[in-house]
């Protein structure tokens, strides 16, 4: 028997919107305009709901800051919604890595000296303001220092292109057909809704279960690497 050997499955937005209507028992042929920027929007506030339910590990990237002699803060990225780890980086000393640590807004409003130096910093403080900053302390005084970390960020907008595909990795299509669906449900099929807020929860729940590292669990000293 033959298979297609392929396996991106990319839905794009008018396959979405029209999978989520039919589980709605709205059809085709009845679809409006009105529909499909109904749907463009829920399925925008629902990509935003999954990012306060935990890590999405396809959302999550690597990115570098330079450090400057004394600069306390950094703009992070658009879209940063976490910062997951974070090192730094020695460019003069072969690149060696160290971790640093993050504290709260209270622990670093206490820190005496915000200006403080030192060759690296120790920990940093992520502000989750509308234009995120990283702060670190102590403040770098050595050339050569680069921060690097992993964040969280925020899906790519669904915009009014139909032929777009959603920022969703294929082993999530049928949670976020799923969550869409209720979601319209509410607007547009409210005797669905019995049915399709509990096969959204069990598509959501299978996903963030499977959408995890599969590596053993170790507890290793935090040594300190400074000369």
């Amino acid at each position: 028997m033959a298979v297609s050997g392929l396996y991106a499955n990319d839905y794009n937005s008018a396959e979405i919107f029209t999978e989520a209507f039919e589980q709605c028992e709205i059809f085709g042929s009845a679809l409006t305009e009105l529909h499909l920027d109904s749907a463009r929007r829920s399925l925008n506030l629902l990509f935003s709901d999954w990012q306060n339910r935990g890590l999405n590990l396809w959302a999550m990237d690597q990115q570098t800051q330079a450090l400057s002699l004394s600069t306390a803060s950094y703009a992070a990225p658009s879209g940063t919604v976490a910062i997951i780890q974070a090192v730094i980086r020695d460019t003069l000393d072969s690149n060696r890595e160290a971790y640093i640590s993050p504290v709260s807004r209270s622990e670093y409003l206490g820190f005496p000296t915000k200006t403080q130096t030192a060759k690296r910093p120790s920990v940093f403080y992520f502000e989750r303001a509308m234009a995120p900053l990283i702060f670190l302390w102590p403040i770098v005084d050595a050339v050569g220092q680069t921060l690097v970390y992993y964040r969280l960020r925020a899906l790519s907008d669904v915009t009014t292109t139909m032929t777009q595909t959603a920022e969703v990795p294929q082993r999530w299509l049928n949670a976020m057909c799923s969550g869409l669906a209720a979601k319209l449900a509410v607007k547009w099929a409210p005797h669905r809704l019995v049915d399709l807020i509990p096969l959204a929860k069990e598509a959501f729940d299978a996903a963030a279960m499977e959408d995890r590292e599969r590596v053993p669990l170790r507890i290793t000293p935090d040594y300190d690497w400074s000369p």
